[in-house]
Order: structure tokens, then sequence, then C-alpha cells
């Protein structure tokens, strides 16, 4: 259609110039068009036109690949081991994002699964408070599960997965978790099925009047945490099913149809001491979302809840880091005052493998690694999350990264910050 119109003012405008020129005022209009494609001038107007459309798309691809190449050099040089091919980069800020200018919309949607009967029943003996939903819903009232997963089975069929193959993996991934909350509930760990939300879809964009400023808008829907681990399992059954799932996940388009699997968006805050070293935390394999064996891992790792809720009933990433700090650190940041800390938020990723979205956050603190030990000991969850913290001076950075296991959003966190490690000094 935006073709057609071209075309049209075109013609018009061409002639109307042919007509004013003429001797006589007159011109054959079938002629004109005649002559304007068998002299190839369409073909050449056509030509442009195209590329005029595509070459923004084409331009960030490009410019994707350019800043991915540079990093890889940069971090080779400087023997910092690479960010894992299993993190695929969305965007990143220029170097970090205007607060502003990462947005939070409300969807509308909510995706809710019900814990089984069977397993609930028993939960409920144990924790009677233990929250559950009365019924599924699928984004929208009245909605059924096939439609609201009509864009993942487009996506799923191109990689071999029927939908009934989905279907049978999506029940048995339900019955599995809510048997693995329950064995939990037995041995006395702490679980919440807390509300919480997801990611309904990632749009990315550049504001022109801010000298062409990375903008990024997250639509959100409500779910929660059972509905988030059941979504997890699934996906991995799928990898583990074929891994040709994790090739098709290459663009922001694909990713978006999976807005199921976006059942949370985390925040991977790195603690910055002194501008010379790094905060990380040793997370427990007790985690769910977490491997069995201990791995490294951010100073902190927090998802968006209903909590972060400000008093303008937006959606705060700010509060998100500051709750975070403060329950798994035990860094109050009211208490510290805004004078002695600072956040800056880097980059949008997406950990393939396990389908989370996440945002890099870097968290200047005026504080010394035994203050933030002290803090440790009384932070609400540092037994449940974490073992232990360890303070990372950068240039020793490389020989740590190689010598432990750390989890891969870990290593792109580091790997991102590391490479604007020479604007630290100036940061407020």
């Amino acid at each position: 259609m935006v073709l057609l119109i071209y075309l049209g003012v075109l013609y018009s405008d061409t002639y109307t110039r042919v007509k004013m020129s003429d001797e006589t005022g007159e011109y054959d209009k079938l002629q004109f068009i005649i002559d304007y494609i068998n002299n190839g001038q369409i073909l050449i107007d056509v030509i442009w036109f195209l590329a005029g459309m595509l070459a923004p798309v084409c331009f960030a691809k490009i410019k994707h690949k350019v800043i991915r190449y540079k990093l890889t050099r940069k971090l080779k040089k400087e023997n910092i081991p690479l960010a894992p091919k299993q993190v695929y980069s969305l965007d990143h800020g220029a170097p970090y994002y205007d607060i502003k200018n990462i947005r939070m919309k409300d969807s509308q949607k909510s995706f809710w699964l019900k814990i089984p009967e069977e397993q609930y029943s028993q939960i409920s003996l144990i924790d009677p408070h233990f929250a559950n939903v009365s019924s599924d819903m699928y984004f929208e009232p009245n909605e059924s599960m096939l439609k609201g997963f009509k864009t993942v089975f487009e996506v799923l069929s191109s990689v071999g997965i029927t939908q009934d193959d989905f279907i049978t993996i999506f029940e048995e991934s339900k019955v599995k978790v809510a048997k693995d909350f329950l064995q939990k509930i037995r041995c006395g760990e702490v679980i919440f099925n807390g509300e919480m939300f997801g990611v309904y879809g990632v749009f990315l964009s550049r504001i022109q009047e801010e000298d062409e400023a990375p903008e990024v808008t997250f639509e959100y829907m409500k779910t929660n945490f059972y509905t988030h681990r059941v979504m997890a399992e699934v996906f991995h059954a799928i990898t583990e099913k074929t891994s040709e799932i994790l090739k098709v996940i290459s663009d922001i388009e694909v990713i978006n149809k999976m807005y199921p699997f976006m059942t949370g968006l985390g925040v991977d805050a790195l603690v910055l001491l002194d501008n010379t070293s790094f905060v990380l935390a040793k997370r427990t394999g007790k985690l769910c979302n977490m491997e069995k064996q201990d791995k490294w891992h951010m100073s902190m790792n927090e998802a968006v809840s209903f909590t972060d809720i400000d008093y303008e009933k937006e959606v705060s990433l700010i509060q998100c880091v500051e709750r975070g700090l403060k329950e798994e650190l035990g860094i109050d940041c009211k208490k510290l005052g805004p004078a002695r800390y600072s956040f800056y938020f880097g980059d949008i990723f997406l950990v393939k493998n396990l389908f989370e979205i996440g945002i890099t956050v870097l968290v200047k603190v005026d504080m010394q690694f035994s203050e933030i030990e002290n803090c440790y000991q009384i932070a609400r969850d540092a037994e449940i999350e974490t073992k232990g913290l360890k303070e990372v001076p950068l240039k020793k950075l490389g020989s740590f990264m190689k010598r432990n296991e750390l989890t891969d959003a870990c290593r792109y966190t580091l790997a991102m910050w590391y490479n604007r490690k020479g604007m630290f000094r100036d940061l407020r």
C-alpha cells in the first residue's frame, strides 16, 4: 500500500512537471506510464524505495555485530572470557540508559496457572496460606490455551514440535512443578507463590531528539511464581527434545512471539566498589531457577514483582533494585542516603536456554567490602539465596572467571560492564 501511494505521488509530480514543460501543454497520461515502465525508471524507483525501507533494519543488525566484534576484541586483549553464546543481547545503553527511557507499560494481560488439586490439597495442609488461583487464565478472560499460545505454536512447528507434543509437555510440567513445590515445603524450605510481572512484549526504539538515545518499552503482564516455574520447565523439556529451538530464537520478533515463556523480568545488579572491584555472590543450589551445582552470580538478582509498584502506582525498576539490595545484601538505600549510591542500567538480554529476560544494572556504592559483609549477615534472604560474597578486583577478573564456575547471566553482566570500565570514575 505504501509503495502504491509512493508511485502515485511520483507519477503525479512527474506528470505535472512534464505537462508544464511541454510546448503544447498536453501529454498523454497513458503514454507517460508506458514510457515510465519501458525505460526502466519504475524498477529503479522501486529499488530505491525498498532500500530506504530496509536500511534501518540492516543498520541495526550491522550495529549489533560491530558492537559485538569490538567487545570481543577488547575482552580477548585483556584476557577476559567472552560473554556466553547462550545469552542474546537485545539492546544496550549508550553507555547506559536514561532511566526515563526505560518504560513499563501495562498490557492489561494476565497469565495464571492453577496448581493441580492433588498436590495443592497436600500443600495447604502444611501451609494453609499458600496461594493458588481458582482457574487458569490465558491472557484474556475465557481465552483458551490454544488461542493464547497461538504464536508459540507457530515458532515450535518450525522445529518439529507439534501442538500435541506441546500439550503433553505442558500438562506433565504442571504436575512436576507442583510435586517439586510439595517436596520442598515438606522439607521446610520457604516457597511463596507470589504475584510477579512477566513480559508480554519488548519494544526497542531510538529517540531522535536525544541524539538517537536508546529507548526500551516493556509491556508487562501479571503472573505468579508457579506459572513462572511451569513455563521454565516446559521450555527446558522442549530444549531437551530439540536444541534447534535455541537457533530459532535469534531476533526480537521471534522472542516476542514466545511471550508465554517470558514470565519474569530479572534485574541483574553488579555492585561496584571504589571503581576498582565488583562484588559477587555465590548462589545456593536450592534456588528453583538455578543449576544444581553452586555457581558465582551477580551481587544481586531480583525479579520485578507487585512489591515494586511506587507511590504513583507505576512499576519501578529503581524500587526493585533497592528492594533486592536490602533483601539479599542487607544494604538499606534509604539509610545509606542518595549521596552514597547510584544506579546505571546497561543492557537488555535474553538467557536463551532458560528463556529469561534480564536487564543489567551497575550499583555504585560508597562502602567498603567489610561494611557490605556486615550488612549481609542480617539480610533477610541471604541464607536462602546465597552462600557467601566475594570482592573481585577488576585487574584479577579474568583469572577469576577462568578458575571459577559462573552463571551465564553473570558472565554476560561482567563482560558488559567490564567493557565500560573506562567511564567508572566519571560516574557520580
